[in-house]
């Protein structure tokens, strides 16, 4: 004991508890906080694919000089959003034509760019939104990124990608087997 002050001081052991219960206690607030971002990162996927099919519709509705009703066309091919994905960006306009004229910009996927190596995917595939068409239909994924767990009743779900993509399409064709 402190003669001085009369008080006595914190022991080691003390000390080590209020760091131990600290460290816990940051933890869980880390744990919830990462959480609560990926449920951010899947309500932005969600409104820009809802977006994006909204301009496709638009699109669609204009029918072109020939007065003939089709989707923006890829040419059966697919398109990342994101450049050096292992698919094409057609130069970043990866929904042909549908921007400035139907949409603002085409957006990107949030998590999109870093490489996802979800054995589902593929090896050096990247989180992005992708996009596939012949004029008649067409399907858009959020492909490898998606963080939340969903089932079959779920608003976005891919029967050809059950675990790992999300999907807006037109066509049955293209909703079942692209």
């Amino acid at each position: 004991m402190d003669k001085k002050t009369g008080g006595r001081g914190f022991t080691l052991i003390e000390l080590l508890v209020v760091m131990a219960i600290i460290a816990i206690l940051s933890s869980v607030v880390l744990f919830a906080v990462s959480k609560a971002r990926a449920r951010g990162r899947d309500a932005k996927r969600n409104s820009d694919m809802k977006q994006i099919e909204v301009a496709l519709s638009y699109f669609y509705d204009s029918a072109g000089a020939n007065g003939i009703k089709s989707y923006p066309s890829t040419g059966g091919a697919w398109y990342s959003s994101e450049s050096g994905d292992n698919v094409s960006n057609n130069g970043g306009d990866w929904v042909p034509g549908l921007a400035p004229n139907y949409i603002d910009a085409l957006p990107r996927n949030p998590g999109g760019g870093e490489i996802n190596d979800n054995v589902n995917c593929g090896s050096g595939v990247k989180s992005s939104y992708r996009y596939k068409s012949d004029g008649h239909s067409y399907k858009l994924l959020a492909y490898c990124s998606p963080e939340a767990t969903w089932n079959s009743s779920y608003t976005f779900y891919d029967p050809v990608r059950p675990t790992w993509a999300w999907m807006v399409c037109a066509g049955s064709t293209a909703c079942t087997t692209w």
